[in-house]
């Protein structure tokens, strides 16, 4: 994966995290605060999990 994924993935997941924290907040639906508290670790583990793949053009 590039790091152009890499940033998106890290936009999504913070997005994901700021959405989980509202609705726990505001919501009391079960439905939303499960599905996010299980969607929310499972990308930020996979976003920081992902080696690192820098371009060559970027080290010069």
């Amino acid at each position: 994966m590039g790091i152009k994924t890499r940033k998106i993935l890290l936009i999504v997941s913070i997005i994901l995290l700021i959405a989980q924290l509202t609705l726990a907040i505001i919501e009391s639906e079960w439905g939303w605060k499960v599905f996010l508290n299980i969607l929310v670790p499972i990308l930020l583990i996979f976003n920081f999990a992902m080696p690192v793949k820098q371009d060559n053009k970027q080290n010069k």
